[in-house]
């Protein structure tokens, strides 16, 4: 499955009868590493979704630009080839080594539902105008 942006409305594929989380298998989420404003000197970019919350999570994470495939780490400098991601953290957000800025990278993972960032909430807000419901700004 290829996906634009997260479902912010979703309950995270979180299955209440089984009480199992049933991820979504994100096959070519694309996405360009910048510098990440929130964190000054880092490098990155944040998921649509949640990947599922452990190391096989993430399957792939791929330079576009020359086919590179780029490994974990847990280490605190990321190396040339390296993402760090910390799967104990609700935010989805992948960190590079500063020589990434401005490339695009494919991602494969298994997504268990919308993040909550900005880009998901306008998507959940531009839905919501085009709705059959108008949101009328207040004067």
């Amino acid at each position: 499955m290829s996906i634009t942006e997260g479902d912010i409305s979703a309950n995270f594929r979180f299955n209440n009868r089984t009480g199992l989380l049933v991820p979504e298998t994100i096959t070519d989420e694309r996405q360009i590493v910048a510098a990440l404003p929130e964190f000054s000197g880092d490098y990155g970019f944040t998921l649509n979704e949640t990947p599922q919350t452990d190391i096989a999570g993430i399957t792939q994470v791929m330079r576009v630009s020359d086919s590179q495939i780029f490994t974990h780490t847990n280490l605190a400098t990321v190396g040339l080839t390296e993402y760090f991601f910390d799967y104990s953290n609700d935010m989805p957000i992948l960190f590079f080594n500063a020589a990434n800025d401005g490339e695009e990278f494919a991602i494969q993972y298994y997504g268990i539902g919308g993040a909550v960032n900005g880009k998901n909430i306008d998507a959940l807000v531009d839905a919501q105008m085009a709705g059959p419901y108008q949101i009328d700004a207040i004067a």
